[in-house]
């Protein structure tokens, strides 16, 4: 059996109740905390890509961007990366 079409339905099934979970943690608290209303599933869904856009949810972008990090060497010294576009290697 083909391994890509195993993957999607978990991939789908898996997306389905991170959604699911979602909903259900913001109707069992956040109307009792601040009074706000219970979502629905697309509710749920948009704020999740909403959060995905503005937090990055952990996705790597495939044009090139390296995030500012600080790594020690092995003399004691540091180094620093900053945001660069395209090829590092160059």
């Amino acid at each position: 059996m083909n391994t890509p079409l195993l993957i999607l339905p978990l991939v789908i099934a898996t997306f389905f109740i991170v959604l699911l979970i979602f909903q259900w943690l913001w109707n069992s608290t956040l109307p009792d905390l601040f009074g706000w209303k219970s979502i629905s599933l697309w509710t749920a869904f948009k704020l999740l890509l909403l959060a995905m856009l503005i937090f990055g949810g952990g996705v790597r972008l495939p044009w090139g961007y390296s995030e500012s990090s600080t790594r020690a060497t092995g003399e004691g010294e540091t180094t620093t990366t900053r945001w660069s576009v395209g090829d590092s290697s160059k």
